[in-house]
């Protein structure tokens, strides 16, 4: 009766322990996963499934199984990730990647894991969950083309600024060279014999070209 009660003690444990752990699971709409490298088998809880976009799939089976889902894009990224934590060549595990579902659509998931070694340093097992961040990544995505393209719209303006202000000093610098000469001319006619008219006519010149060239220093 002892031993009985030791065991159901324990069985209620257990499932007390599950329970939180798939509310906990539940509350964060995260996935569940737990793959065992001895026998090669994983388990993939049904939000795990149904992320992935295999609800009907069955809930254990081989650890790789799900390679071929990830986008070709970021499989190697992924790779090197697995590969680097299990060597224990990074602290922890997290990574973000694209898979394909069923249909034609292109998901972003989240996946964070925790491992365990044998004494030897050899892997285990390797616990975790997945988390679908498509629309984060999206939102993400929407931030950084229009940040992109505003910064190219500043780049252009810049640029227009910028040559707007060559074609100016150019003109600028075109235009003075002949008044210049103008009014240099218009002075010496002014020191010369001319009769009244002849210096009013110059001196229309000369004010004229004086004030155009007030205009461009401007």
């Amino acid at each position: 009766a002892s031993d009985f009660t030791a065991q159901h003690n324990m069985e209620q444990r257990v499932r007390l322990q599950e329970e939180r752990w798939n509310l906990a699971l539940a509350a964060n709409n995260d996935g569940f996963f737990d793959c065992d490298f001895e026998t090669g088998l994983a388990f993939r809880s049904a939000r795990c499934r149904d992320i992935f976009g295999y609800p009907n799939s069955p809930e254990i089976g081989p650890n790789d199984d799900w390679k071929h889902l990830i986008h070709e894009g970021d499989s190697k990224r992924v790779e090197v990730a697995v590969e680097r934590y299990l060597a224990r060549l990074d602290p922890s595990f997290e990574v973000e990647y694209r898979i394909r579902t069923q249909g034609p659509e292109i998901r972003w998931i989240l996946c964070r894991a925790q491992a365990q070694w044998d004494a030897s340093g050899k892997p285990l097992r390797m616990v975790g969950s997945v988390s679908d961040i498509t629309a984060r990544k999206h939102t993400e995505i929407a931030v950084r083309l229009q940040a992109d393209w505003l910064a190219e719209a500043r780049d252009r303006a810049e640029a227009a600024t910028h040559a707007k202000s060559r074609f100016l000093a150019t003109m600028s610098h075109e235009i003075r060279t002949p008044l210049n000469a103008i009014l240099g001319m218009t002075n010496l006619l002014l020191e010369s014999r001319l009769n009244k008219d002849q210096w009013e006519n110059v001196e229309t010149i000369r004010s004229s070209s004086a004030t155009l060239l007030a205009l461009v220093e401007d």
